[in-house]
């Protein structure tokens, strides 16, 4: 039930943000979800959008190198402590958690989050036990 990201591989540069933004505008993408991460020359640009093949065969065609992978998501009560109480049921089961961002939610009241894990499955079984509910493609 995991949910496609796709990272963008960029120089850390003037102009370069907005060259992704306008290749998914250009093919009528839209972006669901963005967190940049960099070093001084590189950064890694991950997002969730409406059509990730689409999105990925825009990036590339701009010169982008593009990955995709699946990460899982969960919607989270929009209430104090929840994601601290998401995040403790992970790492009760020794789990690493390798980083996380929001995602755009206009559906519910809820908090959507992605989560990359080792183990997709695992973490959406863990929250999923525990009353989380487990986001997929369609839900984003």
């Amino acid at each position: 039930m995991a949910v496609k990201q796709l990272s963008v591989y960029a120089e850390n540069k003037k102009g370069v943000l907005v060259k992704t933004t306008a290749a998914l505008a250009a093919v009528g993408v839209d972006l669901k979800s963005i967190m940049i991460a960099d070093t001084e020359e590189f950064g890694i640009i991950r997002m969730m959008v409406s059509d990730p093949e689409a999105a990925k065969t825009a990036l590339k065609n701009v010169g982008f190198n593009v990955s995709a992978r699946e990460v899982a998501a969960v919607a989270i009560p929009n209430e104090a402590g929840e994601l601290n109480r998401v995040l403790q049921l992970i790492a009760d089961e020794g789990i690493n958690l390798d980083y996380m961002y929001s995602i755009v939610n206009d559906k519910t009241d809820k908090a959507y989050m992605a989560l990359r894990v080792k183990d997709n499955a695992l973490v959406e079984k863990i929250l999923a036990d525990k009353g989380y509910e487990i986001l997929t493609d369609a839900d984003i």
